[in-house]
């Protein structure tokens, strides 16, 4: 192990020295000042450093400060004559290991604390690569989903388009009317896989930091209520009831309307989704105690354990539960619709019990309440 002691008194570095064992110049290396340390540090690349705090060009925190500019990898421990915690508190903020009162120099002491020290930058740095590696990952995933997103819509648009175009015998009768259905169920087919790559996209570019509100004055009321017509097909096939109740004067709502409808259809389906035969799912839309716009999305269904509620809000996240096999998804929806929300400054809560059903609670901030002219609700 090669240590670096800067230290200007003679007996504090005699007393290390012996603690040590060590008078090679090769594994134990002194500098007197900050300076001399800085320009000997580089060539001599020691595994600790041992820094004092009263040095004759520098005092206090500082040094560490010095020193961490330009060696962020090299652990330091700190000596003050001083058994000052806050001094000792501030030098960790700086990026120190540890801290060494001189006055209790002894060898035990001394030689654990840089052992550990060691061991803990070793440790921070194999964190810090991983991270760094991580967020590589992560960015990479990001900018691959949001490619391949392009790269199916465009064809899927014609695909759906040439379907739509059979479906509706533009250019004259198909004959076998099996071919017209057949029309029919490529369409409505592409058009799920469209609003999955669509949503795709958007989760790709939220994770990017790249999706940017289009506002205005949004009825939200009226966008609630689109949304409900819109899932009338399948809460018909699923045979579950929508029930729906709506503050009298409820505010508009500033904000993007296509993602506002989005979110509400997104999670609208997923009570749909897991609602059995005969279900209900409740809808509220009202307004907090601050005003701001609050809709609360209740269902009967199969619900989940609470500990899984992170796993579902998470991109791709999938809950793997004997209640929901019938049930596969992309695991989109609830984590898009979340992102979504916080991107108006909202919050998107869920809570759930198995048997009983799940609850998913959407808040906007009380400032993006609107009147039908656009004018702030005062609260």
């Amino acid at each position: 192990m090669k240590l670096f002691l800067i230290e200007d008194n003679p007996g504090d570095i005699r007393l290390i020295m012996e603690i040590f064992g060590r008078q090679d110049s090769d594994h134990f290396m002194v500098a007197h000042s900050i300076d001399e340390g800085l320009s000997r540090i580089q060539e001599s690349e020691p595994d600790i450093l041992l820094l004092d705090l009263s040095l004759p060009d520098g005092h206090g925190v500082e040094n560490v400060s010095r020193i961490k500019e330009h060696f962020p990898d090299l652990p330091v421990i700190v000596l003050t004559g001083l058994d000052d915690e806050k001094i000792a508190l501030r030098a960790l903020r700086e990026g120190a290991q540890d801290y060494i009162v001189k006055g209790d120099l002894n060898f035990s002491g001394v030689r654990r604390s840089v052992f550990y020290a060691i061991e803990r930058m070793r440790v921070e740095k194999q964190l810090r690569t991983a991270l760094e590696r991580a967020e590589v990952a992560n960015h990479s995933k990001t900018a691959f989903l949001a490619n391949m997103s392009h790269e199916l819509r465009t064809p899927l648009n014609a695909i759906m388009g040439f379907a739509e175009l059979m479906e509706r015998e533009i250019f004259g009768p198909l004959g076998n009317k099996r071919y017209l259905e057949y029309a029919h169920d490529i369409h409505k087919s592409g058009s799920y896989l469209l609003e999955l790559i669509n949503d795709l996209l958007d989760l790709a570019k939220a994770e990017a930091g790249k999706l940017e509100l289009s506002e205005t004055v949004v009825n939200i009321q009226r966008v609630l209520e689109e949304s409900v017509e819109l899932l009338g097909p399948q809460t018909k096939e699923a045979n579950v009831l929508i029930q729906v109740q709506i503050e009298a004067r409820l505010p508009f709502l500033f904000g993007d309307a296509r993602f506002l409808k989005q979110i509400l259809i997104n999670i609208i389906s997923n009570a749909i989704k897991f609602t059995p035969p005969g279900g209900v799912v409740t809808i509220f839309a009202t307004t907090n105690k601050l005003r701001g716009i609050m809709v609360t999305i209740s269902d009967t269904g199969i619900g989940m354990v609470s500990e899984d509620i992170p796993k579902a809000l998470s991109s791709f996240g999938q809950i793997a539960s004997p209640h929901n096999k019938s049930h596969r998804g992309t695991g989109l929806g609830l984590p898009l619709s979340k992102r979504l929300v916080e991107l108006h400054g909202g919050v998107l809560s869920l809570n759930s019990q198995i048997g009983v059903g799940t609850t998913v609670t959407i808040q906007f901030p009380a400032w993006r309440s609107r009147s039908e002219n656009g004018q702030q609700v005062v609260h």
